[in-house]
């Protein structure tokens, strides 16, 4: 979709590419005044190999006079390598630095990797008016993503610290599930992956719910923004909100926001990035 068609001189334009497990979602933003000129999506790329991404990155005529492009990844870095991912396996080991550079080569422009939670987050912080110093960005998709902001520094940043899918353990003490990644039974990420697959709207509100909790009641948070496709394809945005409410010290209506731009979050995010915001 196109929301303004007004010719812009090549490089006054930003890209941002959030590649998920099913669709790869393009923002294409004014640089000056952060304008959305175009979105779009198309079925997600993220196991081809990354020498295969430069032709779904240029899909048509309508980004040859894009400058700076950043990508969404939904893959943890550490120490500038890409983490084992069943998302994007032919990245497994890459060094963030070569990825960058390599796809900088090609496409003749700069291109940067960043999170999609940290994508996600830098959107909400974009267009909320307060810009609140401390928040946090749970998003709550085929996984779970967080991203941190303290003090207005994003501490996943940079790539050797991401913090984005850290476990955070709710007390479900009847759940004998045990996590593959972290070995601990009833863990967020496979309580969430059971009320996923049983597609249990009330067990994903509570364990939405108890994350939140958790997060609030261990960091100080000026707020805690709420996204993610399931959140969102449940309606379970004030369902969260209802359950969190009696568990914090805060006022959650005040502390728990939804994420602006939700659809299109993750890439309108990444934009932002490109341009340097």
């Amino acid at each position: 979709m196109t929301t303004n068609t007004s010719p812009i001189p090549s490089g006054h334009l930003a890209l941002g590419v959030d590649v998920g497990g099913t669709k790869a979602k393009y923002v294409l933003i004014d640089v000056a005044n952060c304008q959305v000129r175009l979105q779009k999506a198309i079925p997600t790329f993220c196991a081809m190999p990354l020498d295969d991404w430069p032709s779904y990155i240029q899909t048509d005529d309508s980004l040859q006079d894009v400058g700076p492009i950043a990508i969404a990844i939904a893959a943890s870095h550490v120490a500038g390598g890409v983490q084992k991912t069943s998302k994007f396996p032919k990245l497994e080991g890459q060094a963030v630095s070569d990825i960058e550079a390599q796809l900088t080569k090609v496409l003749s422009r700069p291109v940067r990797i960043i999170h999609d939670g940290t994508a996600g987050h830098l959107a909400a912080l974009h267009e909320d008016p307060i810009r609140p110093s401390s928040s946090a960005f749970l998003a709550f998709g085929t996984s779970i993503g967080l991203s941190l902001c303290l003090n207005g520094g994003f501490i996943t940043l940079p790539y050797n610290c991401w913090v984005s899918h850290t476990q955070i353990a709710p007390t479900f003490a009847f759940d004998e599930r045990t996590c593959e990644l972290c070995n601990q039974r009833g863990c967020a990420r496979s309580v969430y992956k059971h009320y996923i697959a049983s597609k249990d709207a009330a067990g994903l509100a509570q364990t939405m719910a108890q994350l939140t909790i958790n997060l609030l009641n261990t960091v100080p948070l000026d707020c805690v923004y709420l996204g993610g496709g399931v959140l969102a394809s449940y309606q379970l945005y004030q369902q969260v909100v209802q359950r969190v409410k009696p568990c914090v010290l805060l006022d959650a209506n005040c502390t728990l926001r939804p994420v602006p731009k939700e659809e299109i979050a993750g890439a309108y995010g990444a934009a932002l990035f490109a341009a340097g915001y």
